[in-house]
Protein backbone atom coordinates (compact mmCIF):
# COMPACT_ATOMS: atom_id res chain seq x y z
CA UNK A 1 0.00 0.00 0.00
CA UNK A 2 1.10 3.58 -0.47
CA UNK A 3 2.92 5.19 2.45
CA UNK A 4 1.55 8.30 4.15
CA UNK A 5 4.23 10.93 4.44
CA UNK A 6 4.46 14.35 6.03
CA UNK A 7 6.69 16.48 8.22
CA UNK A 8 6.25 16.67 12.00
CA UNK A 9 7.42 19.56 14.22
CA UNK A 10 9.65 19.07 17.24
CA UNK A 11 7.79 18.10 20.42
CA UNK A 12 8.75 18.21 24.04
CA UNK A 13 8.91 14.93 26.01
CA UNK A 14 5.78 14.25 28.01
CA UNK A 15 5.77 14.14 31.82
CA UNK A 16 7.09 11.00 33.52
CA UNK A 17 4.80 8.49 35.25
CA UNK A 18 6.44 7.00 38.34
CA UNK A 19 3.50 4.69 39.03
CA UNK A 20 4.21 2.33 36.16
CA UNK A 21 6.80 -0.46 36.69
CA UNK A 22 8.29 0.47 33.32
CA UNK A 23 8.92 4.03 34.50
CA UNK A 24 8.75 7.21 32.48
CA UNK A 25 6.65 5.76 29.68
CA UNK A 26 5.79 8.04 26.79
CA UNK A 27 2.12 8.95 26.87
CA UNK A 28 0.75 11.03 23.98
CA UNK A 29 -0.61 14.45 24.88
CA UNK A 30 -4.34 14.57 25.50
CA UNK A 31 -4.63 17.74 23.42
CA UNK A 32 -4.64 17.23 19.63
CA UNK A 33 -1.55 18.38 17.75
CA UNK A 34 -1.86 20.93 14.91
CA UNK A 35 -1.54 18.14 12.32
CA UNK A 36 -3.92 15.69 14.06
CA UNK A 37 -6.86 16.31 11.70
CA UNK A 38 -4.74 15.43 8.68
CA UNK A 39 -2.99 12.46 10.29
CA UNK A 40 -4.81 9.63 12.06
CA UNK A 41 -1.39 8.33 13.16
CA UNK A 42 -0.15 11.64 14.59
CA UNK A 43 0.31 10.15 18.07
CA UNK A 44 2.43 7.40 16.59
CA UNK A 45 4.71 10.01 15.03
CA UNK A 46 4.94 11.89 18.34
CA UNK A 47 5.96 8.69 20.11
CA UNK A 48 8.46 7.75 17.44
CA UNK A 49 10.18 11.12 17.59
CA UNK A 50 10.28 11.15 21.40
CA UNK A 51 11.72 7.65 21.85
CA UNK A 52 13.70 6.64 18.74
CA UNK A 53 17.49 6.23 18.96
CA UNK A 54 20.09 5.60 16.27
CA UNK A 55 22.12 2.57 17.39
CA UNK A 56 25.32 2.17 15.35
CA UNK A 57 24.26 1.14 11.87
CA UNK A 58 20.69 0.43 12.97
CA UNK A 59 17.95 1.82 15.19
CA UNK A 60 16.41 1.34 18.63
CA UNK A 61 13.69 2.57 20.96
CA UNK A 62 13.82 3.69 24.61
CA UNK A 63 11.77 1.29 26.75
CA UNK A 64 12.71 2.28 30.31
CA UNK A 65 14.50 4.79 32.52
CA UNK A 66 16.21 4.44 35.90
CA UNK A 67 17.37 7.84 37.21
CA UNK A 68 19.97 8.99 34.64
CA UNK A 69 20.11 5.63 32.85
CA UNK A 70 18.01 4.87 29.78
CA UNK A 71 17.46 1.41 28.29
CA UNK A 72 17.30 1.10 24.52
CA UNK A 73 15.80 -2.02 22.94
CA UNK A 74 17.15 -3.00 19.52
CA UNK A 75 17.93 -6.07 17.42
CA UNK A 76 20.73 -8.47 18.29
CA UNK A 77 21.88 -8.34 14.68
CA UNK A 78 22.29 -4.56 15.02
CA UNK A 79 24.82 -4.80 17.87
CA UNK A 80 26.41 -8.00 16.53
CA UNK A 81 28.31 -10.72 18.41
CA UNK A 82 31.15 -8.88 20.10
CA UNK A 83 30.44 -5.18 20.58
CA UNK A 84 30.42 -4.19 24.23
CA UNK A 85 29.57 -0.58 23.45
CA UNK A 86 27.47 1.16 20.83
CA UNK A 87 27.48 4.73 19.57
CA UNK A 88 24.02 6.23 19.99
CA UNK A 89 22.26 9.31 18.65
CA UNK A 90 19.52 10.20 21.10
CA UNK A 91 16.10 11.80 20.36
CA UNK A 92 17.53 15.31 20.85
CA UNK A 93 20.54 14.61 18.62
CA UNK A 94 22.99 14.09 21.52
CA UNK A 95 25.75 11.62 20.64
CA UNK A 96 26.43 9.21 23.51
CA UNK A 97 28.04 5.81 24.04
CA UNK A 98 25.98 3.01 25.57
CA UNK A 99 26.81 -0.39 27.06
CA UNK A 100 25.34 -3.58 25.58
CA UNK A 101 23.91 -5.22 28.73
CA UNK A 102 22.07 -8.13 27.07
CA UNK A 103 21.97 -9.74 23.65
CA UNK A 104 20.87 -12.99 22.08
CA UNK A 105 22.71 -14.85 19.37
CA UNK A 106 21.41 -13.05 16.25
CA UNK A 107 21.52 -16.32 14.27
CA UNK A 108 18.68 -18.67 15.16
CA UNK A 109 18.01 -17.19 18.58
CA UNK A 110 14.67 -17.29 20.37
CA UNK A 111 14.42 -13.53 19.87
CA UNK A 112 16.59 -11.24 17.76
CA UNK A 113 16.92 -8.66 20.55
CA UNK A 114 19.51 -6.71 22.52
CA UNK A 115 19.45 -4.02 25.22
CA UNK A 116 21.80 -1.03 25.37
CA UNK A 117 22.09 1.00 28.58
CA UNK A 118 23.16 4.63 28.33
CA UNK A 119 23.81 7.22 31.03
CA UNK A 120 22.33 10.62 30.18
CA UNK A 121 22.51 12.96 33.20
CA UNK A 122 20.22 15.95 32.95
CA UNK A 123 18.28 14.57 29.98
CA UNK A 124 14.55 13.96 29.90
CA UNK A 125 13.78 11.59 27.06
CA UNK A 126 10.45 9.92 26.46
CA UNK A 127 9.97 6.20 27.06
CA UNK A 128 7.75 4.04 24.88
CA UNK A 129 4.40 2.87 26.18
CA UNK A 130 3.65 -0.80 25.48
CA UNK A 131 0.78 -1.62 23.15
CA UNK A 132 -1.33 -4.73 22.69
CA UNK A 133 0.19 -8.19 22.78
CA UNK A 134 -1.84 -9.04 19.68
CA UNK A 135 -2.47 -5.93 17.55
CA UNK A 136 -5.62 -6.09 15.46
CA UNK A 137 -5.34 -7.13 11.84
CA UNK A 138 -5.59 -4.20 9.40
CA UNK A 139 -4.80 -1.72 12.20
CA UNK A 140 -2.32 1.12 11.64
CA UNK A 141 1.37 0.31 12.08
CA UNK A 142 4.01 3.05 11.89
CA UNK A 143 7.63 1.86 11.59
CA UNK A 144 10.31 4.35 12.66
CA UNK A 145 14.06 4.19 12.18
CA UNK A 146 17.24 5.67 10.75
CA UNK A 147 17.57 4.29 7.21
CA UNK A 148 20.86 4.12 5.35
CA UNK A 149 21.38 5.86 2.02
CA UNK A 150 17.82 7.21 2.02
CA UNK A 151 17.61 10.99 1.46
CA UNK A 152 15.41 13.09 3.70
CA UNK A 153 11.90 13.62 2.43
CA UNK A 154 8.40 14.43 3.59
CA UNK A 155 8.48 11.35 5.85
CA UNK A 156 11.42 12.74 7.86
CA UNK A 157 10.76 13.27 11.58
CA UNK A 158 14.20 14.56 12.63
CA UNK A 159 17.44 15.40 10.84
CA UNK A 160 19.97 14.29 13.46
CA UNK A 161 22.08 11.20 12.87
CA UNK A 162 21.19 9.64 9.52
CA UNK A 163 17.75 11.21 9.79
CA UNK A 164 14.77 9.66 11.58
CA UNK A 165 12.12 8.58 9.08
CA UNK A 166 8.89 6.62 9.20
CA UNK A 167 6.65 4.56 6.97
CA UNK A 168 2.98 3.82 7.59
CA UNK A 169 1.27 0.53 6.81
CA UNK A 170 -1.07 -1.94 8.47
CA UNK A 171 -0.82 -5.17 10.45
CA UNK A 172 -1.22 -7.78 7.71
CA UNK A 173 -1.02 -10.98 9.75
CA UNK A 174 -0.14 -12.58 13.09
CA UNK A 175 1.87 -15.66 12.17
CA UNK A 176 1.67 -17.35 15.56
CA UNK A 177 -2.12 -17.03 15.67
CA UNK A 178 -2.46 -18.08 12.03
CA UNK A 179 -0.32 -21.19 12.58
CA UNK A 180 -2.45 -22.27 15.53
CA UNK A 181 0.29 -24.42 17.05
CA UNK A 182 1.91 -21.82 19.29
CA UNK A 183 5.19 -22.44 17.45
CA UNK A 184 7.31 -19.28 17.47
CA UNK A 185 9.12 -18.16 14.35
CA UNK A 186 12.89 -17.88 14.22
CA UNK A 187 13.92 -14.64 15.91
CA UNK A 188 10.40 -14.22 17.38
CA UNK A 189 9.27 -12.32 14.29
CA UNK A 190 5.54 -12.89 14.68
CA UNK A 191 3.73 -9.82 13.31
CA UNK A 192 3.52 -9.11 9.58
CA UNK A 193 3.28 -5.57 8.20
CA UNK A 194 2.21 -4.29 4.79
CA UNK A 195 5.03 -1.71 4.45
CA UNK A 196 8.64 -2.37 3.42
CA UNK A 197 11.41 -2.15 6.02
CA UNK A 198 14.26 0.14 5.00
CA UNK A 199 17.85 -0.96 5.67
CA UNK A 200 19.07 0.77 8.85
CA UNK A 201 15.62 0.78 10.46
CA UNK A 202 16.19 -2.62 12.09
CA UNK A 203 15.74 -2.40 15.87
CA UNK A 204 13.49 0.64 15.70
CA UNK A 205 9.95 0.74 17.05
CA UNK A 206 6.65 0.02 15.36
CA UNK A 207 3.80 2.05 16.87
CA UNK A 208 0.02 1.83 16.69
CA UNK A 209 -2.25 4.81 15.99
CA UNK A 210 -2.31 5.66 19.72
CA UNK A 211 1.48 5.94 19.87
CA UNK A 212 1.98 2.65 21.71
CA UNK A 213 4.85 0.29 20.92
CA UNK A 214 3.55 -2.89 19.26
CA UNK A 215 6.83 -4.38 18.06
CA UNK A 216 10.50 -4.10 17.14
CA UNK A 217 11.47 -3.77 13.46
CA UNK A 218 13.95 -6.11 11.97
CA UNK A 219 13.13 -8.39 9.05
CA UNK A 220 12.18 -7.49 5.49
CA UNK A 221 10.37 -10.26 3.59
CA UNK A 222 9.25 -8.59 0.36
CA UNK A 223 8.91 -11.26 -2.32
CA UNK A 224 9.14 -14.19 0.10
CA UNK A 225 6.39 -16.79 0.32
CA UNK A 226 7.33 -18.46 3.62
CA UNK A 227 9.46 -18.01 6.75
CA UNK A 228 11.18 -20.51 9.08
CA UNK A 229 9.85 -21.51 12.49
CA UNK A 230 12.13 -22.46 15.36
CA UNK A 231 11.47 -26.17 14.79
CA UNK A 232 12.83 -25.98 11.25
CA UNK A 233 9.46 -26.01 9.51
CA UNK A 234 8.22 -23.19 7.29
CA UNK A 235 5.08 -21.07 7.55
CA UNK A 236 3.46 -19.40 4.54
CA UNK A 237 3.32 -15.61 4.37
CA UNK A 238 0.37 -13.46 3.39
CA UNK A 239 1.07 -11.86 -0.03
CA UNK A 240 0.59 -8.41 1.54
CA UNK A 241 3.32 -8.96 4.15
CA UNK A 242 6.53 -7.06 3.37
CA UNK A 243 8.16 -6.90 6.82
CA UNK A 244 8.10 -8.80 10.11
CA UNK A 245 8.44 -7.36 13.61
CA UNK A 246 9.06 -8.92 17.02
CA UNK A 247 5.91 -8.86 19.12
CA UNK A 248 5.40 -7.27 22.55
CA UNK A 249 5.34 -10.50 24.63
CA UNK A 250 8.74 -11.56 23.29
CA UNK A 251 10.19 -8.08 23.86
CA UNK A 252 8.94 -7.78 27.45
CA UNK A 253 10.08 -11.28 28.31
CA UNK A 254 13.56 -10.50 26.97
CA UNK A 255 14.10 -7.28 28.94
CA UNK A 256 12.59 -8.28 32.28
CA UNK A 257 15.87 -9.36 33.92
CA UNK A 258 17.90 -6.29 32.87
CA UNK A 259 15.40 -3.42 32.90
CA UNK A 260 14.55 -2.09 36.39
CA UNK A 261 10.96 -2.40 37.53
Amino acid sequence: MQCVMFYVALMQPSPMDDRDPFTDRFEPDSQPTPFAEAAPDARALDAARATSVQVGGGSGVIVSRDDDAYYVLTNAHVVGFFNREEELVMPDGAELVGEVVKRNNPIGSASDLAVVKVEAPGKHYGVASWGDDEPALSSTAVQAGFPKNDPAGSNTLADHGRGLQYVTGTVSEDLQRADGTGQRLSGSYEIGLSADLTMGSSGGGTFDSEGRLIGINGRGVTGRQQVPAQDGSNLPLDPDTKALIIDVPAAREFIKDVVPE
